[in-house]
């Protein structure tokens, strides 16, 4: 049975963002020692591409696309958090944006995790600078203010910068078989939700599942 990839990114009330953000804390802390140690390792070699092998140092695409295969939330947490009132104002990836405001985005991809693909875009350096841990947080309206600034930075990327990130991405799309994906809006979601939850005072929630 083929699996599919899901990061949701949606606004949230403060209540809402506080208890995710207990069971996030929860699950991190039993997380499997590996996957953690591979992310480790990836964050020791900022400036070093994923890599099909051939490379003395780094982590390989295989190694950091098994690791986010083992971080997510239950299905039932991640349905829960889409909530129904937001269908007009969901942005799903796959499809260009209609203009709207995006209070939630969400992105599926046939068998990898978008959020692998969107940090390995950005590279080790700027995926430090987002809030919660491999593509997941919780953040409460005032965490969401804290966190704005560097969120901005880590999307931030100049024309060749942004060409390289693109690179990378393709690369592990193609590694997978799913090369058709626009991958470019992975790098727009996170922004668009940002500034949503900015302009409503809300928090806001990541989430990410292989199902």
């Amino acid at each position: 049975m083929g699996q599919t990839g899901f990061w949701y990114v949606v606004e949230a009330s403060d209540a809402s963002a506080a208890e995710v953000s207990k069971y996030l804390d929860v699950q991190w802390s039993h997380l499997d020692p590996r996957v953690r140690a591979t992310i480790d390792h990836w964050q020791e070699f900022p400036d070093h591409p994923l890599h099909d092998g051939d490379e003395p140092t780094g982590v390989s695409v295989d190694e950091f696309i098994e690791a986010f295969s083992h971080v997510y939330v239950p299905e039932e947490l991640f349905y829960a958090c889409a909530d129904p009132r937001l269908d007009d104002d969901t942005w799903d990836l796959a499809h260009a944006r209609n203009g709207s405001k995006a209070k939630a985005v969400l992105a599926a991809i046939p068998s990898i995790s978008p959020a692998a693909v969107l940090l390995a875009g950005l590279g080790a350096r700027r995926a430090e600078l987002l809030p919660g841990r491999m593509g997941m947080f919780s953040l409460t309206s005032a965490e969401v203010l804290e966190a704005a600034e560097n969120i901005r930075k880590a999307h931030g990327l100049a024309p060749q910068r942004r060409y390289n990130a693109l690179e990378q991405m393709h690369h592990l799309m193609d590694t997978v078989g799913a090369p058709n994906y626009p991958i470019s809006n992975l790098l727009e979601g996170l922004p668009a939700a940002l500034g949503a939850a900015l302009s409503d005072g809300k928090g806001l929630i990541a989430v990410s599942a292989v199902i």
